[in-house]
């Protein structure tokens, strides 16, 4: 089977191992995706609203990778 790269609404995502995350975030749902840019830059950075354990955030989409499940 292979693997999907493209995530989408409703999938269970974790935060990538090779990040910290000062939150301490493990796994949660995608609920939408957006972007916006960066403060000072015409950069544009996509970002992803997940419902993690405690509560929905906002991070940046390549933080995150989708958790494959069989």
């Amino acid at each position: 089977m292979k693997a999907r790269k493209t995530l989408k609404v409703g999938d269970l995502v974790r935060v990538k191992h090779t990040d910290s995350d000062i939150r301490n975030r493990h796994s949660g749902i995608i609920l939408r995706f957006d972007s916006c840019f960066l403060t000072n830059s015409k950069e544009k950075m996509h970002i992803t609203e997940v419902i993690w354990d405690d509560e929905p955030s906002w991070i940046d989409t390549n933080r995150i990778e989708l958790i494959q499940y069989v």
